[in-house]
């Protein structure tokens, strides 16, 4: 059962407080991105996304009575056994709660991840269409994540600015490189 115990950091158990009998117990759940091998082929791993903050807070705090019977069931005492169930019991509340927002799944093929860095882009490939593909690139996740029509529109329409601009750059270079052969040729 103690297969969460990697995700804790800075466990204390701190001094009574003069207004209750009990004391409180603090400590730090480690998980931004953390991988969880589930098979050979499927992996899991938290991410945290900041769009999804509000919507994470109001799970949580709809688990508040959970929360609440699991630190209210953890004694004082020093049993190993009680802290370990409790624990448990509170991470696995508050993942029931950021799983379905953070818990991202991806298949691995088996083939490497890895980007080209001898690979050069063509020579008509400007800043102007660098800027144009950073900006497409970033409405497609913004229309993955959120899967909102007005941020489909956006994608849809920088998609369409990328492709024009880069057929108008191919183009123009091709015509460019053709006309510079035929006036070799002519001389």
């Amino acid at each position: 059962m103690k297969k969460h115990f990697h995700m804790v950091k800075q466990f204390s158990v701190l001094p009574f407080t003069p207004f209750s009998d009990h004391s409180p117990i603090t400590f730090t759940l480690c998980c931004n991105s953390t991988p969880i091998q589930s098979s050979a082929k499927q992996t899991e791993y938290l991410k945290w996304d900041d769009d999804y903050k509000t919507d994470l807070r109001r799970r949580v705090i709809s688990r508040l009575p959970e929360l609440n019977h699991v630190s209210n069931n953890c004694t004082t005492s020093r049993d190993e056994e009680i802290v370990n169930k409790s624990l448990n019991d509170f991470v696995n509340v508050l993942r029931e709660a950021s799983d379905p927002l953070c818990l991202k799944r991806y298949t691995d093929n088996g083939t490497p991840r890895y980007t080209n860095t001898n690979a050069r882009p063509a020579e008509w490939f400007d800043n102007e269409c660098a800027v144009l593909k950073q900006a497409y690139l970033r409405a497609y996740v913004r229309s993955i994540k959120t899967e909102q029509t007005r941020n489909r529109v956006l994608f849809c329409d920088n998609k369409s600015n990328y492709k024009r601009m880069v057929t108008k750059k191919r183009r123009a270079y091709l015509r460019q490189k053709r006309n510079n052969i035929i006036q070799q040729q002519a001389f």
